[in-house]
């Protein structure tokens, strides 16, 4: 893993209003409860929401981790990949009414109320209000739904000493950055939403 690079797959952001700025529209679907993405890890979250067991699939650039948790109803999973290295850092997530993966592993059961209001994005919710809150070009494959918000971020100086110690770039000192929202609706209704963000240097 080059670690200059930090993806996170597939999740949805979008411009909200025309008085936010592009990260503000984008980094406010990016956090859940006191998690969000990027800033801290799978096993951090299992240290507050309690143990739960990793389940992992594909190989290399397909590889993901994820833990999940039930509350209520509602079941909620944690990502990482290989982008995340070996520290698991959290890349997206994921809430809906029906559990993933193997129906024979036992969900956990959080130690603590699970968020599942994400700036507005909340499950039940119609289509129209589902783009509306999103403000922006949302892409249609049948009952899924999917939009993506982009930005620069300049380097922070700690970043600039790690990626470019010479200075000999100037002009790339910024991340490119995207969020992506996805949505599942049956009978217009949200049934599952998935948050990813990725973060790649210039």
């Amino acid at each position: 893993m080059n670690p200059s690079i930090r993806i996170i797959c597939p999740v949805a952001i979008l411009m909200t209003s025309v008085s936010l700025s592009a990260q503000e529209s984008g980094d406010r679907f990016t956090k859940i409860g006191e998690f969000q993405i990027l800033k801290v890890t799978l096993h951090q979250v299992k240290m507050k929401l309690g143990p739960s067991r990793f389940t992992a699939s594909g190989q290399a650039g397909d590889y993901q981790a994820s833990i999940q948790y039930q509350a209520d109803g509602v079941y909620v999973n944690f990502f990482s990949g290989e982008m995340g290295g070996p520290q698991l850092d959290l890349l997206g997530f994921s809430i809906s009414r029906s559990r993933r993966g193997n129906a024979k592993v036992k969900i956990s059961t959080s130690r603590l109320p699970l968020q599942t209001n994400i700036a507005g994005i909340h499950l039940g919710m119609s289509r129209n209000e589902f783009t509306n809150l999103l403000g922006v070009k949302v892409d249609w494959l049948g009952d899924k739904a999917s939009s993506v918000f982009k930005w620069q971020q300049p380097y922070t100086p700690v970043e600039q000493k790690r990626l470019d110690p010479s200075n000999s770039a100037p002009d790339r000192h910024f991340f490119y950055m995207e969020v992506w929202v996805e949505g599942t609706f049956s009978q217009d209704n949200l049934v599952a939403f998935s948050v990813w963000k990725s973060e790649e240097p210039a």
